[in-house]
């Protein structure tokens, strides 16, 4: 039975992990803000239809982050086998980063996911500095402006005319 406990909260550190990532290596708080770099961490289900909603605009947000010259730290973690998530992947036209937390979901238990998606945002110590559970685009707005920030990416909105049916909020 996985615990309870609740989303951990911004200022406190992210607790550590190892996965392994196909386009990585190994995947861990220390590797993704190797060189004094935020990162943007993605908890994810394959078969969450609130995921499915954010993913264009997780990917939007990590297009972007690659074109700051800064670097940045990106990874979804996914509770799903790695097939799974590598088929997710391919039907959503995602390209970042991922890793599979599969059961009994030791990583996810350790940042209190009761929800997905849920984003950290870190800043270069492995601090978090904001998390968004579910689907609000002011939620995800905010952690894409400040992530860009602090990548060195000037800032640009990140819903667009065209988005103007997306929903403003969906609970994960």
């Amino acid at each position: 039975m996985r615990d309870q406990q609740t989303v951990i909260q911004p200022g406190t550190p992210a607790p550590e992990f190892r996965l392994q990532s196909p386009a990585i290596g190994a995947a861990s708080i220390q590797e993704l803000v190797r060189g004094m770099r935020p990162a943007l961490v993605v908890f994810f289900k394959t078969e969450c239809p609130t995921c499915r909603l954010a993913f264009p605009f997780i990917e939007r947000i990590w297009h972007r982050a690659q074109s700051g010259g800064e670097g940045c730290g990106f990874l979804g973690i996914g509770q799903n086998s790695e097939l799974e998530i590598q088929q997710f992947f391919e039907r959503m036209g995602a390209t970042f980063p991922f890793a599979a937390d599969s059961e009994p979901y030791e990583v996810s238990d350790r940042y209190g996911i009761t929800n997905v998606p849920t984003l950290f945002l870190l800043d270069e110590h492995g601090v978090i500095l904001r998390t968004a559970v579910g689907f609000s685009r002011p939620a995800l707005e905010q952690i894409s402006q400040e992530f860009l920030a602090r990548v060195g990416v000037e800032a640009q909105p990140l819903f667009a005319e065209s988005d103007r049916g997306v929903p403003v909020l969906q609970p994960g």
